[in-house]
């Protein structure tokens, strides 16, 4: 067993809440690079089962990546 493995927690987990939470946490960043971030899940969406810790890392890397590689004026949809 490797000690430095990081182990999944499976946990039923309301996607549409994770995307808004990510969303929030990069919006300051949004709104002073000049970026519209729109988050819009609808609340229709199915709860998934996944590491709540992992999910929120992959989104944040990957709405972090978006806000920095779109210009000023544009627009991130999620």
């Amino acid at each position: 067993l490797d000690l430095d493995a990081y182990v999944l927690n499976r946990e039923r987990i309301d996607l549409a809440a994770a995307i808004a939470g990510a969303a929030h946490t990069l919006s300051v960043a949004a709104e002073q690079k000049g970026v519209v971030l729109r988050a819009d899940a609808p609340s229709t969406l199915p709860a998934i089962m996944a590491d709540e810790r992992a999910l929120k890392q992959v989104m944040l890397n990957l709405l972090s990546n978006a806000v920095k590689f779109t210009p000023a004026g544009g627009i991130v949809a999620i």
